[in-house]
């Protein structure tokens, strides 16, 4: 049971560290702030993985990466993803703008 939470907490820090990484100059300020990071950097890390998993298990990925197969580097795949994203980050923000009034 120790090692079960152990590396739960450990996994939670590296979740916490690699999500503060882009957000360099903001980061929690007090003890209490820095809990609620730790303990929700985790759960954040698998539901985006998760969701990442969805958006490239789809049937159009699968296009792409039988035409791409056999290639280590492939511009198609490249412009797959980042269109992909775009569209997904574009939607987010769409949303929040919405929530927000604006």
């Amino acid at each position: 049971m120790k090692r079960i939470i152990g590396g739960s907490l450990i996994a939670a820090v590296l979740a916490a560290v690699a999500l503060l990484i882009p957000l360099c100059p903001w980061h929690p300020w007090s003890v209490r702030s820095w809990i609620m990071y730790i303990a929700l950097a985790l759960p954040v890390m698998v539901v985006g993985e998760w969701v990442g998993d969805r958006l490239l298990s789809n049937p159009l990925s699968d296009v792409v990466e039988r035409r791409t197969r056999g290639r280590r580097f492939s511009w198609v795949r490249v412009a797959y993803v980042v269109s992909l994203t775009l569209v997904v980050v574009g939607g987010l923000v769409l949303l929040a703008a919405s929530l927000r009034g604006h």
